[in-house]
């Protein structure tokens, strides 16, 4: 396989991923904001805010992927590990519940 072929590989395999992310994300912030009153979370914290905060972290991941294929590799991995941090951050509250 050539460089070329190489990088359309890498390329698609994060699209893959990148979709896979979202359209987790997508379903557990659904469930987070269904089921808000179930969650542990702090009293300034509310269903709104979870939506902003998707909203914030969606663009953050697919700018990277965007600028990946671009050729702008730098920018594209310290955006798309931005996307990865905030989303496992997103999780903090599960620690709270006990789950």
């Amino acid at each position: 396989m050539n460089e070329r072929q190489s990088a359309k590989n890498h390329t698609h395999w994060l699209l893959a991923m990148l979709v896979a992310c979202i359209m987790t994300s997508i379903l557990h912030y659904v469930d987070n904001v269904l089921f808000f009153d179930q969650y542990p979370e702090p009293t300034w914290f509310n269903p709104s805010l979870v939506d902003i905060l998707w909203f914030v972290m969606t663009p953050i991941g697919i700018t990277g992927y965007i600028c990946w294929q671009q050729g702008h590799r730098t920018l594209a991995f310290g955006l798309l590990y931005l996307y990865v941090a905030m989303g496992q951050l997103t999780l903090g509250h599960l620690l709270l519940s006990g789950i």
